[in-house]
């Protein structure tokens, strides 16, 4: 114990002078911190880039605030809503994100003592004579609508025209000294800077800022008779912004703010606006006419699946005609069921949308030029467009029924045809479908081969490889001498419309 005295009296000396040392260090650590963060401070108060893009931001916020509008409409109760980005039942978001919204489009009707609510949008000016762009949805069913200014003007407003499939709409009101929104003559890009205005969740006259996180993006919320190729953004937009513009960064508007993809109904980083193209076409159309006109062909098409592509010789892209409307342009023109269109006024034809839309923006009456790849070879045709019936949608296919038991019920049950039967004059009366030629098909396995390429109960199967099959037998037989290395094309029927099948096995 006598040795160990002298080195706890060495540690007792010491501790004040390490305790001095550390203070020292705190200190000094203290004050280099301090320095650092009033250098900081300093050098963000000078950085130019910084102060520039801020007050970029506070021009792009002065420029556009005078031609945005807050939108009030008063409605029966069963249609009121807080604005829109709500859509109807049905209609789901992509990717299984589920849709919490409600029915805003072709609600019934109600007694006109029906008490009434409100609900809130937006909209921007389009141009001086009064005319507002704002949803479809957010006016739908309106009994009134009025528009207010951020500086607190007000006025009663009229709808022009509304078409629910682009979902645009346009009110006029009677103003002066109106501010038309700068509208952009470049499409934007994924990674542009943008701006969506309007008045989410009643706060008026806001603004937020993101970049585009894609373009001709696709959410099948306006049925299957709608057109959407939309900007994707994450802008915060909220209950509040539907019909509000999406400006670029010069204050330009590139877009009107549609819908969110949101478990909620709330922002969640999945922000929609029609491209102001689409809405330029729209709304020139409803101003002029009071509807919209688009062109049709009258033919019934599905994508290209190569393999499809290739049981008609065709290597590349292209979109397959499944039917032809007798009478109408696309027959007298000479297109015919099995053809695949590659090109429309020179343009190359990749999906289904692509060709939808290139013809519904051309003229009812006018021409258009149309490639078509049939027998081996391009074939250069010319239609004169007619007016889209205002039901048109996409066609789909099928009829069917019937027992197999036969050798090859083993091939069958591989592709997953459980049950066929042929088609007879009292089975179609039973039916209740028109009288056609084909086999029925009554039983198709869930998630099998068949079920994955579109054959399903009530489906009638009319030809396999473009030979006509009368009887359950004849499919069987097709189906027997198929080389499932290159797989087997099927026309099928369901109920007045035409499509094509395509079975491949696995492996093959």
């Amino acid at each position: 114990m006598k040795r160990s005295r002298p080195f706890l009296l060495l540690l007792a000396l010491s501790l004040p002078a390490v305790a001095a040392l550390l203070v020292t260090q705190l200190e000094l650590a203290a004050d280099t911190r301090d320095r650092v963060v009033a250098e900081a401070r300093k050098s963000i108060r000078g950085n130019q880039t910084l102060n520039d893009l801020n007050q970029a931001f506070r021009l792009v916020a002065r420029a556009v605030k005078p031609s945005v509008v807050r939108i009030e409409v008063r409605k029966k109760a069963h249609l009121a809503h807080d604005e829109g980005l709500r859509f109807p039942e049905g209609f789901h978001f992509p990717r299984g994100i589920p849709d919490p919204l409600r029915r805003f489009f072709d609600a019934p009707e109600v007694p006109d003592s029906a008490p009434q609510r409100s609900g809130v949008g937006s909209g921007w000016v389009y141009d001086t004579e009064g005319h507002i762009i704002t949803n479809h949805h957010v006016v739908h069913g309106a009994e009134s609508v009025n528009v207010m200014f951020f500086d607190g003007a007000e006025f009663s407003a009229e709808i022009v025209g509304a078409d629910p499939k682009t979902d645009i709409a346009v009110l006029k009101i009677d103003a002066s000294n109106l501010h038309p929104a700068a509208r952009a003559t470049d499409p934007v890009e994924q990674g542009d800077m943008v701006f969506a205005f309007g008045s989410p969740l009643e706060y008026d006259f806001s603004m937020s800022q993101g970049l585009v996180s894609g373009t001709n993006r696709k959410m099948n919320i306006l049925g299957p008779s709608g057109f959407e190729n939309f900007i994707q953004t994450d802008a915060a937009i909220n209950p509040g912004n539907s019909g509000g513009p999406l400006v670029n960064i010069r204050g330009e508007v590139v877009g009107t703010n549609t819908a969110v993809a949101s478990r909620s109904g709330l922002f969640s980083g999945l922000g929609f606006a029609v491209p102001t193209a689409m809405v330029e076409r729209v709304a020139g159309q409803l101003v002029d006419h009071g509807e919209v006109r688009r062109g049709y062909l009258g033919i019934a098409i599905q994508p290209g699946d190569p393999s499809l592509l290739k049981s008609f010789g065709f290597d590349g892209q292209g979109v397959v005609v499944s039917d032809v409307v007798a009478g109408l342009p696309a027959e007298r023109a000479g297109i015919q069921r099995g053809d695949v269109v590659t090109k429309i006024d020179g343009v190359s034809v990749e999906t289904v949308d692509v060709l939808r839309h290139k013809i519904a923006a051309v003229e009812p009456g006018e021409e258009v030029k149309i490639t078509v790849f049939r027998d081996g070879k391009s074939i250069n045709l010319t239609a004169t467009l007619a007016s889209m019936p205002h039901g048109e949608r996409a066609r789909a296919s099928s009829d069917g029924g019937g027992e197999v038991d036969d050798g090859n019920a083993k091939l069958l049950k591989k592709l997953g045809i459980l049950r066929l039967s042929t088609l007879t004059a009292d089975r179609v009366g039973k039916l209740g479908i028109d009288k056609i030629e084909g086999v029925l098909v009554e039983k198709i396995r869930p998630g099998s081969v068949a079920a994955k390429a579109g054959l399903h109960r009530g489906v009638v199967i009319t030809e396999t490889q473009g030979h006509s099959v009368k009887r359950a037998k004849d499919v069987i037989e097709a189906l027997a001498a198929a080389d499932f290395d290159v797989g087997v094309r099927m026309t099928v029927r369901f109920g007045d419309s035409r499509r094509y099948v395509f079975l491949k096995l696995p492996n093959h």
